[in-house]
C-alpha cells in the first residue's frame, strides 16, 4: 500500500520565485527518513501561482492522516501563501511496462469461480 501526502501551496505572483528558491535551497541538507520513497515538486499547467509537494512513502510513518515531515513543510511553508495538506492511499496502479510501441498489457488477471 503507497501512500502519497500531497502539500500544495497556493502564492501570490511575487512569492512563487521566492517559495522555489526556499525548497530548492532545502534540498541538499535533506535527510531522506528511512520510509520515504521519493519526494516530487510540481507546479501547476495552467496556474501559476500553485506548488505542490509529493510526499511518497514505503510505509507511512504518520498518526491522524499526517507525517511529522508534512507538518514541518506546512509550518514552513505558511510564510509564502495559502497551505493545504490531503494523505491519499493509492488503490491501485496501471503501468505500461517496457514493452514495443503499441503493445500495452495489465496486471489485471481475468476472474475465476472456485467451483
Amino acid at each position: 500500500m503507497q501512500i502519497i501526502e500531497i502539500i500544495t501551496v497556493r502564492v501570490m505572483e511575487t512569492q512563487r520565485e521566492p517559495l522555489l528558491n526556499f525548497l530548492e535551497s532545502r534540498i541538499d541538507a535533506f535527510q531522506f527518513p528511512e520510509t520515504l520513497k521519493a519526494l516530487e515538486c510540481h507546479a501547476h499547467v495552467v496556474m501559476s501561482s500553485d506548488i505542490s509537494i509529493h510526499l511518497i512513502w514505503k510505509i507511512f510513518p504518520g498518526k491522524y492522516g499526517r507525517s511529522d515531515l508534512c507538518l514541518l513543510f506546512e509550518d514552513g511553508l505558511k510564510e509564502f501563501g495559502l497551505v493545504d495538506c490531503n494523505t491519499w492511499v493509492r488503490q491501485f496502479r496501471l503501468a505500461k511496462p517496457s514493452e514495443p510501441e503499441g503493445v500495452f498489457k495489465t496486471e489485471v488477471k481475468p476472474w475465476k469461480k472456485n467451483i
